[in-house]
């Protein structure tokens, strides 16, 4: 006979019996790269949840958060790289649902027809018969746009037959109404782009981020943007990444000034957050079509390409696409001044193109378990990749493994693996290793390590140094 075993059994009859075991390695977390999170608000779509975005969706935001202003976060996000956006539209709960009721040819409310989502969009209702099928349609306009239509069929029982066709709608809810007294069953009467009424986006305040930032802790993004410059706001975004970092998650925020505001104030408040996890443009451009980029709309273009870029380059001297003009230029001196005070600051290259002089973030003044290393953008981003990489890979490992010599070897292998990964991506330098940290001794069911990282720079800095002379004689 045979059967399975587990390890120090001893079975009672004989026979062959047997296990299977992994005799390769754990798995190792590749690197999350290009995951943007946006919160904004909209006249459309669902509120304080999650919804993931890719960038083939770039063109359709209307279709699922509307026509808001804030929308545009989305689309500067994927203009700037990101390929995936986890986007968020806040709001309170007192927002309404736009509606129409719907009449039968007798002229009774028959038919409701209620948006999935509050807010003021403004959607109109056409019921009518097409001519080519004889089929009834009922179409939902988005301004002079088709958004949805519904083809049913034709008779007394209409009412019906469209509230089945509109069944599984992700947009509108359609519901029979109470048949009053005296109802007389008819087909539906014809409409021509009636008004949906009533909708009222939801009250937004400076809570409604705190809220919609919570939505997102338990997903991975890279960056985190929003469509407003409103302090307190910014302020939500500085907290939430200091919170996720205490919690394990490791991402930045990009925030921006305006030129309404004075150009000192901007850079000493750049100053005066000093984090490496917040990234602040001072100032902002202009694009070809003479659109102003400053504030919330130029931060989530940069935090697009923050989010999008692999920790083996860098977006130092990156182009920004399709800015022709910078809103407050700057003299070499002043941007030095900004740079050293932690602003992320646009300069003009030799071909008249915008571009990140040096991509910095607002850490200025480094505490003393920090090097100038977390300074850079590039090399934050390469930090926080390492720990998310490694973390995620040794997290399958917990309770896994023995607290002994084996068991701990496993761990640092598995790490091993992803620092040599990242070496052989370009990211750290060969020699990066991990050791048991022998000042604190495993015991229990607790062990200790050290990672001895080296992270590679990029070569922003280049010095030549040219000897001439008169004569080769000389």
């Amino acid at each position: 006979m045979s059967g399975t075993f587990t390890i120090g059994e001893k079975k009672v009859r004989p026979g062959v019996y047997y296990r299977y075991e992994n005799a390769g390695n754990v798995s190792t977390v590749g690197a999350t790269n290009g995951v943007l999170a946006a919160l904004f608000q909209s006249n459309w779509g669902p509120l304080n949840k999650q919804f993931e975005m890719d960038v083939t969706m770039i063109n359709n935001i209307p279709d699922y958060y509307g026509t808001g202003e804030g929308t545009e976060v989305l689309k500067e996000g994927f203009k700037g790289g990101a390929t995936t956006i986890r986007a968020v539209r806040v709001g309170g709960d007192d927002g309404v649902a736009p509606t129409i009721k719907l009449t039968n040819s007798s002229g009774q409310n028959i038919v409701q027809i209620d948006g999935a989502y509050a807010g003021d969009r403004a959607f109109t209702v056409s019921v009518r018969t097409n001519l080519v099928t004889n089929e009834r349609q009922c179409v939902i306009y988005d301004g002079t746009e088709i958004f949805e239509q519904y083809s049913f069929e034709a008779g007394n029982n209409e009412p019906e037959n469209l509230v089945e066709a509109m069944r599984l709608s992700k947009n509108f809810n359609a519901v029979l109404l109470d048949k009053t007294s005296g109802y007389v069953a008819s087909p539906l009467a014809n409409i021509t782009q009636a008004p949906m009424t009533g909708g009222k986006n939801p009250t937004v305040t400076i809570n409604s981020y705190s809220k919609g930032s919570d939505v997102l802790e338990r997903f991975k993004w890279n960056c985190i943007v929003a469509d407003t410059d409103d302090s307190g706001v910014q302020a939500v975004l500085e907290s939430f990444v200091e919170q996720s970092y205490e919690t394990g998650h490791l991402g930045m925020t990009c925030i921006a000034g305006t030129s309404y505001e004075d150009m000192d104030r901007r850079i000493a408040k750049a100053a005066s957050i000093n984090d490496e996890k917040v990234v602040y443009l001072v100032h902002g451009w202009v694009d070809s079509e003479g659109k102003k980029f400053e504030g919330w709309n130029a931060a989530a273009r940069i935090g697009g390409m923050i989010a999008a870029f692999e920790t083996n380059t860098t977006i130092t001297h990156d182009v920004i696409k399709n800015a022709v003009e910078l809103i407050e230029p700057m003299t070499n001196g002043e941007m030095i001044k900004a740079e050293q005070r932690g602003c992320l600051v646009l300069s003009v290259n030799d071909s008249d193109q915008i571009w990140i002089d040096s991509a910095i973030n607002t850490l200025v003044t480094p505490d003393d378990n920090q090097d100038e290393g977390w300074k850079k953008i590039r090399r934050t981003k390469t930090r926080f990749e390492l720990m998310d990489r490694v973390d995620s890979t040794c997290e399958k490992l917990v309770a896994k493994v023995n607290n002994d010599t084996d068991g701990r070897q496993t761990v640092m292998a598995a790490a091993q693996n992803v620092i040599n990964e990242m070496i052989g991506e370009k990211k750290i330098f060969d020699g990066s290793t991990i050791y048991e940290d022998a000042a604190h001794p495993a015991e229990g069911d607790s062990a200790w390590f050290t990672l001895a990282i080296d992270d590679i720079d990029s070569l922003e800095k280049i010095y030549m140094t040219y000897r001439f002379r008169f004569s080769q004689n000389s």
